[in-house]
């Protein structure tokens, strides 16, 4: 069998929310593990920032690609990072906040509030677990890196405006249950992301399988060879996918890549 490249996603794939905690499966580790043993390479492809992948997955894997395709890192180093420009933040603050949005324009390693409260901020800081704040309240607009943006709302009504709103221009991948979403660029996604890094190690598009769930999943799973479906993803992405394994608290990572002979 040809040695592949898979790419994850994170929140909904790889990892379950289960008793208020988020958690990696101990079948799901040993299934990365053992893809590594067999000389597959493996990928995390999250709308994640870097920070947040890194101590997840230290250990049990090649390299990501975070932040919805705009930073990627292969083999412990930066190789490619596409930061958003200066006039498209301020054009995008006023944008936000006419619908008046909770916003976090989000880095690698940091995040900038905008017109967030303080108990989202807070809240979201406890959230990714550091020592130091990941989501900055004071910052400089020419001092920002921010790759792409995380958005909360003040509920369901304000959610479903503020997508139909940016339909044609961004694309909304909403964190059921909660009242917030990661937000990417109709130019460049997690699929650009994988066809960059693909190029960058000389391999083929041919040797690619993707895992998802959410609707930035969508343009991964139609770009790699094999893409396969969660079976908790939402019905956009089960449409698209080559195939659909279990549920991600379902053992649904090892169950499919046992069932194909990749373990």
């Amino acid at each position: 069998m040809n040695k592949r490249i898979f790419f994850f996603d994170i929140d909904g794939t790889l990892i379950v929310h289960s008793n208020n905690e988020y958690i990696v499966l101990d079948s799901t580790k040993e299934a990365l593990n053992r893809l590594r043993e067999n000389k597959h390479e493996v990928f995390i492809c999250s709308g994640r920032p870097a920070k947040f992948i890194i101590q997840e997955f230290k250990g049990m894997i090649d390299g990501y690609i975070g932040c919805n395709g705009t930073f990627i890192v292969y083999k412990n180093r930066c190789i490619y990072n596409r930061l958003i420009d200066v006039e498209t933040i301020e054009f995008l603050k006023e944008e936000f906040l006419k619908l008046d949005m909770g916003v976090s324009f989000s880095g690698a390693y940091n995040g900038y509030a905008y017109n967030m409260d303080k108990a989202t901020v807070c809240q979201m800081n406890r959230f990714y677990k550091n020592e130091e704040p990941y989501i900055l309240e004071n910052w400089n607009l020419k001092e920002i890196k921010a790759n792409n943006i995380d958005v909360f709302f003040k509920n369901r009504e304000h959610l479903r405006k503020c997508v139909e709103y940016f339909q044609d221009k961004l694309i909304f991948n909403t964190h059921e249950p909660h009242l917030s979403a990661d937000v990417s660029f109709k130019d460049w996604d997690k699929a650009k992301g994988i066809e960059y890094l693909v190029k960058y190690i000389k391999r083929d598009m041919k040797d690619t399988v993707a895992f998802g769930d959410g609707k930035n999943d969508v343009t991964m799973l139609k770009k790699v060879d094999l893409g396969i479906a969660m079976g908790n993803a939402v019905e956009e992405v089960k449409k698209e996918a080559d195939m659909v394994t279990d549920s991600a608290d379902k053992d649904g990572i090892y169950n499919a890549l046992n069932n194909l002979g990749f373990i």
